[in-house]
This record gives structure tokens, sequence and C-alpha cells, in this order.
């Protein structure tokens, strides 16, 4: 779902083709394949619990939280009620304007930092927020913390939202699919920014 998905499959199919000009093998059928068959976990993933609607989507940056806004727009309609936001980013993403974004929603937001060592810290992040005008039920180190509290925040018509970047995504399908927590105990840099 998602008509920026449409423009993540274009931009696929022209970097196969690329390829396919500068002499590597990438048979045309593998890329009508790839394209039939994709499927990507944390891009306007829907799930339901307890009743209740979740939009998983990795979008981390302002203009992917633009269409992220506009397709929620186009495709959850029907949810008469308003927007749970469980929402985090990771440092040198722009969280200022994913919330600019986010704003155009009215969110009952939820500030969250994730276990990525480039987390912004939950407490920043509910800064950031209160500086646009959305007020933050709550800060949460974890993120599973944050999608606990949404659940219990929304009401029946109510969309809950887990955006702000791949780790957060990552992390709310974790705990919506019972998956034992990724660990990134590869990963450097600072710690919660």
């Amino acid at each position: 779902l998602g008509e920026y998905q449409l423009e993540n499959a274009a931009a696929a199919v022209a970097a196969a083709e690329t390829l396919a000009e500068l002499g590597y093998g990438v048979p045309k059928a593998a890329v009508k394949a790839g394209v039939r068959e994709v499927k990507w976990s944390g891009r306007f993933q829907v799930f339901e619990r307890d009743g209740k609607t979740i939009v998983v989507d990795g979008a981390h940056n302002p203009y992917s939280m633009r269409r992220l806004v506009e397709s929620l727009r186009e495709y959850a309609p029907a949810k008469t009620g308003g927007t749970v936001l469980v929402f985090g980013s990771l440092g040198g993403h722009s969280a200022s304007g994913m919330l600019d974004a986010l704003a155009a929603l009215d969110p009952t937001a939820i500030a969250v930092q994730t276990r990525h060592p480039r987390s912004a810290r939950a407490e920043a992040t509910a800064n950031l927020m209160r500086e646009r005008g959305i007020n933050p039920a709550g800060e949460f180190t974890t993120v599973s913390a944050g999608l606990e509290r949404a659940l219990q925040t929304a009401g029946r018509n109510d969309l809950i939202l887990c955006a702000g970047s791949l780790a957060v995504a990552g992390e709310a399908i974790e705990a919506l699919e019972g998956i034992e927590p990724e660990i990134y105990e590869n990963l450097v840099g600072p710690v919660h920014r």
C-alpha cells in the first residue's frame, strides 16, 4: 500500500535496467518476478490488535513522512477517530521535519527510543513534539512500551501509527509478532543522542 511504493518499485526497476545495460546479467523475467513477489516489512504494514488498527512504516525523512501522511488519508479513511502516533528517530535524521509533516494528523503522540545506538532519546523527541504543538502523551525508552501505551490509549476508531525510523518499525514488528528482540551488538556510534 502507498503511492510512494510505486516510486520505490520504479527506482528498483530502473536500477536493474541500468545494471543490465552495464553488462550485469539481470534477466527481465527476474525483474518482473521481483516486482510481482516483493514483500517489504515495515512499509505501510497493517496489523490488527484488540480491534485496533496499527500501521507500521519505516518512513525516516520529511519527504517520506509527507507521502506516508498522504497514504494514510487515502487508505485509512474509514478510521473516523484520531491518530495515536508512536514516534522515534535516529540521530542525523530530520525529526523536526518529520514531526512537521505528522502534525497534520493532529496526533496523540508517544515519544520512544529504540535500541539502535544512534537513537534519539525519548525526552529529546518529546521536546521536539512540544515545539511543534504536539503534546506528548508519554515518553518511553522502548518501542514496545510505547506501543503498549498506544494500545491502551487508542479508541476503537483510532489509528495507531508507528514511524520515524526503520529501527522503530522493526522493533514495533518485533513486539506485534512476538519476535525475539534483535540486539545491535555490531553497531557502533554515539548512544542515545
